[in-house]
């Protein structure tokens, strides 16, 4: 836990992540995570696993831009991100950040401009995510999702599984029928809106999910969630099957049983 806490805080500093990511692009050892440094790495990287038969997300790494020409850059960089995808026809999408978008500066400014990228998505027939950044922005980020898939209809979302309110949210979301995608969660957050600890977050982020019952996906064998009663259930009357994320090998093929489950 003390590791785990001295990691979150280390991501907060930027001059240490930046120095990091620098030196690991050089290095060699981010590659697993970082498809490059810049759009036509990403791009040669995401034409390699298309042609294994995968496919891709791209994410602009970076959060919190201080000033509207930054976000409208960000911005520009997300449409022609997925143009490039199109014109190579690269099976995927892309995920964006809210915070990259301006949200720090106008919630309206923000929306405007991730409406743009669905909209263009939407015209090339492809897809985008919103990915899910610390509790101080869940509202607004529920609050522009909504008004984004409601516009362009081909919008999905990160929910964070760590979150107490995470169950709230997928009800609240239900009407749209969104494509879910069931993070663990990578913020530092408070104990009194957060499991705390590897063992429970795993749990509810689909380490130990139940075959599903009556059309629910059940989150069992935790006590953190038997102490809290709040199991994490999806019904399957409401969107399309969640999908999960994993970085582990273990956990890929793990979760790759569970998806056997709902396809």
């Amino acid at each position: 836990m003390v590791v785990r806490n001295f990691i979150f805080w280390l991501s907060t500093k930027r001059s240490v992540t930046n120095s990091i990511a620098r030196r690991g692009m050089k290095h060699g050892f981010a590659r697993r995570f970082v498809a490059g440094e810049t759009l036509a790495e990403a791009l040669t990287a995401s034409r390699e696993l298309c042609q294994q038969g995968r496919n891709v997300s791209l994410n602009h790494l970076g959060e919190n831009v201080t000033t509207e020409g930054a976000a409208r850059e960000v911005c520009a960089g997300y449409i022609e991100m997925i143009e490039e995808m199109h014109a190579k026809n690269l099976a995927g999408n892309i995920s964006i950040k809210l915070t990259q978008l301006g949200l720090d500066l106008s919630k309206e400014l923000c929306a405007s401009l991730a409406g743009s990228i669905a909209r263009r998505a939407r015209d090339l027939g492809r897809t985008i995510e919103m990915d899910m950044e610390s509790s101080a922005y869940t509202d607004a980020t529920l609050d522009i999702f909504e008004t984004v898939q409601r516009e362009s209809g081909n919008t999905g979302l990160a929910i964070q599984a760590y979150l107490y309110r995470s169950e709230k949210d997928l009800q609240r979301l239900a009407p749209l029928k969104p494509k879910i995608r069931l993070v663990k969660g990578a913020y530092r957050e408070p104990k009194k809106i957060a499991l705390q600890g590897k063992p429970a977050v795993d749990a509810i982020a689909g380490h130990r999910l139940a075959r599903p019952v009556h059309g629910r996906a059940r989150a069992s064998g935790s006590r953190a969630l038997e102490a809290t009663e709040r199991p994490l259930r999806v019904s399957d009357d409401l969107w399309n099957p969640p999908r999960f994320a994993a970085r582990s090998a273990r956990r890929r093929a793990h979760l790759a049983g569970l998806r056997a489950l709902w396809y």
